[in-house]
């Protein structure tokens, strides 16, 4: 899923997915995020709130239409 992110003047940075759910980070996460080099522990978090998926059978529309 991808994630929009809007950086404040503070230099925090929000991430926000196309479902409303969002989190704030550091420029270090943005930069994993955008050059595909997330952690274990970033795809954890991702994964656990719902802003990431391992197949595409994860997702509840997914799930839904296929049975």
């Amino acid at each position: 899923m991808a994630l929009k992110f809007r950086e404040f003047s503070n230099g925090d940075i929000l991430f926000a997915d196309d479902t409303g759910g969002f989190f704030k980070s550091d420029e270090r996460f943005f930069e994993r995020y955008v050059c595909d080099r997330l952690t274990e522990t970033d795809e954890g978090f991702l994964q656990e709130n719902g802003q990431a998926f391992d197949t595409t059978l994860d997702l509840p529309c997914a799930r839904s239409s296929n049975g």
